[in-house]
């Protein structure tokens, strides 16, 4: 099979659309059909769909593209670690980190490690969702949830504590919860929730769990916005520690039920990344060097709010 046309397949199918990967080979349209039709030709069989919008694989095209992607990333992994023996760090990385909890705590390590690695080129994406790594390009993902997806490798890094928190002038203008069952009287800020739904906050005390099911006011993806909303006095937040441990700490939040444990969406950090039997030297040093230097940060230590 030629190696090379399994790449463009392979790119084919990452970008999209042949005009996609065009673009992304600094090539025409017409070279990329051409090449895709000579393949197809060798295999003996279809293997994309092409619609007006985009082009996707057939069963044997699918099948075919998961083993080509990794081949493609084996071989380049090889071939970076042999090149870089016995030289400095280079290459590029694209790495995913989660927004608020990325900018608040992630990026200055990410900062670090380029200032220790000049050579190394970095591009970092803020977003809260798992995406797939493969076709968005992503080396390295940190994400939080209770269960990483099985089709990556994922290790993990802390524990990441949700609090509930109000404003003195909330909690004199309404009161503070005195049981869970309370939350459901009180106006809500918290991280965005599917169109409909209701969002399950679950709080533990000793062996003790009640699930409350609430309808938020106000609703983000960013945590610093929510967290400003709550400091404004405009509802009861379910946060992250990460957020807010600040506000905790000098009175300007006040915590609420704090004889219980709370979850919302998950509450650990994992490492993720694609299995990949040869990743490139610098995918390995950011890899030891964030489960390193993440697991001491006190935001994300086991027991740091004393649940």
């Amino acid at each position: 099979m030629d190696l090379n046309a399994l790449k463009l397949f392979v790119e084919i199918v990452d970008a999209g659309s042949l005009s996609a990967a065009a673009r992304r080979l600094n090539t025409s349209r017409s070279n990329v059909s051409q090449r895709l039709k000579l393949f197809e030709q060798a295999i003996g069989a279809q293997l994309l769909r092409r619609s007006t919008r985009r082009t996707e694989p057939t069963q044997l095209g699918y099948t075919l593209y998961e083993h080509g992607s990794n081949i493609i990333r084996e071989l380049a992994g090889a071939t970076a670690a042999v090149s870089t023996l016995g030289k400095s760090l280079h290459g590029h990385l694209r790495v995913s980190i989660p927004t608020a909890l990325g900018q608040l705590h992630i990026a200055p390590l990410l900062i670090e490690f380029a200032q220790r690695y000049p050579d190394i080129t970095l591009e970092v994406v803020f977003s809260n969702r798992i995406v797939d790594l493969m076709a968005s390009r992503i080396d390295v993902a940190l994400r939080v949830t209770s269960e990483p997806p099985e089709q990556y490798v994922a290790r993990e890094l802390g524990r990441m504590d949700w609090v509930l928190c109000a404003s003195p002038a909330y909690v004199a203008s309404k009161g503070a919860p005195r049981a869970p069952a309370d939350l459901a009287r009180h106006v809500l800020v918290t991280s965005t929730i599917d169109a409909g739904n209701r969002l399950a906050i679950r709080l533990t005390r000793q062996d003790h769990v009640s699930e409350i099911a609430v309808q938020p006011r106000i609703q983000s993806q960013s945590f610093v916005f929510l967290k400003d909303a709550v400091l404004a006095g405009l509802g009861l937040g379910v946060l992250p520690y990460y957020a807010v441990h600040r506000e905790l700490g000098d009175g300007s939040l006040v915590r609420m039920l704090p004889e219980h444990g709370v979850d919302v969406w998950g509450d650990r950090l994992f490492l993720i990344t694609a299995p990949n039997l040869y990743p490139t030297l610098a995918a390995r040093s950011l890899i030891e060097f964030l489960k390193t230097r993440i697991p001491q940060l006190p935001v994300l230590r086991v027991g740091t709010i004393g649940k």
